[in-house]
């Protein structure tokens, strides 16, 4: 009898151990799918409703610019979804991450020296020769500057007057930095030339806040596709994304329109050690890999056939949330050198480069003067490590 009862008892934790695991497998697959859907053309509002109704889905934001909706979806449902009349196909709506070195996880900066009241100049402004345009009366003024990041420190002494753009990972909030990435790669760019901290390299260019990633530095391809839209509709001159995720063709699609509305996208190259990520693998985006105080490619920098350019990016001192300064290291710190340096070469006529005759900077214009007045600081010609070579602020105001 009593050999029965143990029998009976292996046998019941047999079957709650079998249904604790069925459980954990139906809750598994059952979480729901993060998803872009792209509309067919002429596929109305109210049809766009009806069709995410029928799958289970619900909108979380509208991707006008490439005729989509983010979407959580049943991940059953998925299939079926894409598979209905009027919709044109669906990607990942994947995570993107701060690139700076470490991935998300920003590393621990050495200690800061005792604030001084007197403005200095980060190693990396002054290498690629920010100054010399600085004493030209060259600022990058009436320029603008979105920096798709962590947001930026708004009312930072030395990045006012900021632009509060859009907050993609909570509407309700600000654009205020909550992570301290975004204020520091706004410093690098523009921090004012106003007597304390530090200067940028274009210290009078317009500075946006654009909140795409949240306050552990993660958020979405659809998050950086609604940041572009808002840029288009904005006149934006610059956009900086110094962040990374999976290739995604809709915001390959989103980058293009973004170029033909005359955006110069500056992106960082990523810190894998190997190849160039996304978004700055696209063709339309000038990638830009780090280097060092030697002209050393950085061990961690991202490197190919499709980098542009290389800009400073191991040890660079520039702004920080809460009115702070920070020195860090990673592509992310590269590409605000290229995108300042954008900023000052448009604030100046377009001249020679003026391919289509308009007397208007365009993009593939703008491409062209950044790689023919880079420095050559690797192998003769184009590399793969340093692209076309350093960024040279001073060089690029010259006619």
């Amino acid at each position: 009898m009593k050999k029965h009862a143990k029998l009976w008892i292996l046998i019941s934790m047999v079957l709650v151990l079998l249904l604790a695991v069925f459980a954990a497998t139906t809750i598994a697959k059952e979480k729901p799918a993060r998803k872009i859907v792209v509309f067919k053309s002429g596929v109305s509002s109210s049809e766009k409703a009806a069709i995410l109704k029928k799958a289970g889905a619900t909108k979380i934001r509208n991707l006008k610019i490439i005729n989509g909706q983010a979407i959580s979806i049943p991940a059953n449902a998925v299939s079926a979804l894409n598979k209905v009349n009027g919709v044109a196909h669906l990607s990942d709506d994947s995570v993107v991450t701060i690139a700076k070195r470490g991935g998300n996880k920003p590393p621990k900066p050495p200690p800061e020296p005792t604030p001084d009241l007197t403005q200095t100049t980060d190693w990396g402004v002054e290498r690629i020769g920010s100054p010399i345009a600085h004493q030209s009366s060259v600022k990058g003024a009436n320029v603008s500057v979105a920096i798709l990041d962590t947001g930026v420190d708004l009312d930072h002494a030395d990045l006012k007057p900021v632009v509060a753009g859009p907050n993609f990972i909570n509407s309700k909030k600000s654009s205020n930095d909550d992570n301290g990435h975004g204020s520091h790669v706004a410093g690098t760019i523009a921090a004012r030339d106003n007597g304390i901290g530090t200067i940028g390299v274009a210290p009078e260019a317009t500075i946006i806040a654009v909140k795409v990633l949240d306050r552990r530095g993660s958020g979405s391809w659809s998050g950086v596709i609604a940041a572009l839209n808002w840029a288009i509709a904005n006149d934006v001159d610059v956009v900086n994304m110094s962040l990374s995720g999976p290739y995604n063709q809709d915001v390959a699609t989103a980058i293009t329109l973004a170029d033909q509305a005359g955006i110069v996208i500056v992106a960082a190259a990523g810190n894998s050690g190997g190849a160039v990520q996304y978004p700055a693998a696209f063709a339309e985006t000038i990638a830009v890999s780090a280097t060092d105080q030697n002209d050393n490619i950085a061990y961690f920098s991202s490197r190919g056939n499709n980098l542009s350019l290389a800009a400073p990016g191991v040890n660079i001192r520039s702004t920080f949330k809460n009115d702070g300064y920070k020195t860090y290291s990673g592509t992310s710190m590269a590409s605000p050198h290229v995108a300042g340096a954008a900023a000052l070469m448009l604030s100046q006529p377009v001249g020679s480069y003026d391919l289509d005759s308009d007397s208007t900077w365009d993009p593939n214009e703008a491409r062209a003067k950044l790689q023919d007045r880079a420095e050559d600081i690797g192998s003769i010609g184009f590399d793969s490590l340093f692209g076309y070579g350093l960024v040279d602020a001073d060089n690029l105001i010259l006619p």
